[in-house]
């Protein structure tokens, strides 16, 4: 007898329980959150007094406000009055006063209708807070010129517009700017002490004092070391050290 094969039903096979296809999720754009933006405050809401002789310092504003305060004076620009009538001070017997002249030669001049006194608008803004051109103003007008020249060419000074002229610049951090002393400065300082050995050595051998009884700058004998650095001719024949010295040297 033969056997017959049994017949398979197809839906046999499948299994009792289901198996799930967990189908793949769809792929999602995922924006990257943008950097936050430094908040930017309201210059009109800072009190930004004009007078450079009563305004409130750059430190004494939040230190997130501080660049807008400094943005907002350069906006204002150096309290420069041109029409006010200087008020004339007698000095060692000259009479003396703010000449309208030293807005236009020296650009960074500010001038104090409170005080009748002189500051300096760069200075201000990212100089250090000490000095007469920074904090109680200054009015030695009888040496005018020679002062203002001087403040001018100082380091800090140059220091502070190398800051200013970054802050007007786009995208630019102060704090990462590191400043180096050009090999010129460093020949300068070199020549500058040299020559101040020299002169402190000569003062010796001869048994003369070096420092004076006034030694400010309106005296007329502020002592002989800084006689030798004021006056180097006949002490030196380099002419191009008497120009460093005399622009630069002094006695601290």
């Amino acid at each position: 007898m033969m056997r017959s094969n049994p017949v398979v039903d197809d839906s046999s096979t499948e299994n009792d329980e289901s198996i799930e296809v967990e189908e793949e999720p769809e792929p999602v754009d995922e924006e990257l959150p943008e950097e936050a933006e430094p908040p930017v405050h309201d210059v009109g809401s800072l009190p930004l007094e004009h007078d450079p002789g009563i305004r409130m310092p750059i430190s004494s504003f939040d230190v997130n406000e501080q660049d807008a305060a400094r943005r907002g004076y350069i906006l204002k620009g150096a309290c420069q009055p041109h029409a006010h009538e200087y008020p004339i001070t007698t000095i060692y017997g000259k009479d003396c006063c703010f000449s309208l002249i030293w807005f236009y030669n020296y650009p960074w001049i500010e001038y104090s209708v409170e005080k009748d006194a002189a500051f300096c608008f760069t200075c201000y803004l990212f100089g250090k807070e000490s000095g007469k051109f920074v904090t109680g103003g200054w009015n030695n007008w009888n040496v005018g010129t020679i002062a203002l020249t001087k403040h001018g060419n100082s380091k800090g000074h140059k220091f502070a517009q190398e800051k200013l002229n970054l802050f007007l610049k786009k995208n630019t951090k102060i704090d990462t700017v590191i400043v180096k002393a050009s090999d010129k400065e460093n020949l300068e300082y070199k020549a500058r002490l040299t020559y101040s050995l020299r002169c402190l050595r000569f003062l010796l051998r001869q048994g003369l004092a070096c420092r004076g009884h006034d030694e400010t700058e309106e005296s007329h004998n502020r002592g002989n070391f800084l006689e030798l650095l004021k006056d180097p001719i006949g002490f030196t024949r380099n002419k191009q050290l008497m120009i460093i010295i005399e622009e630069k040297c002094t006695l601290v």
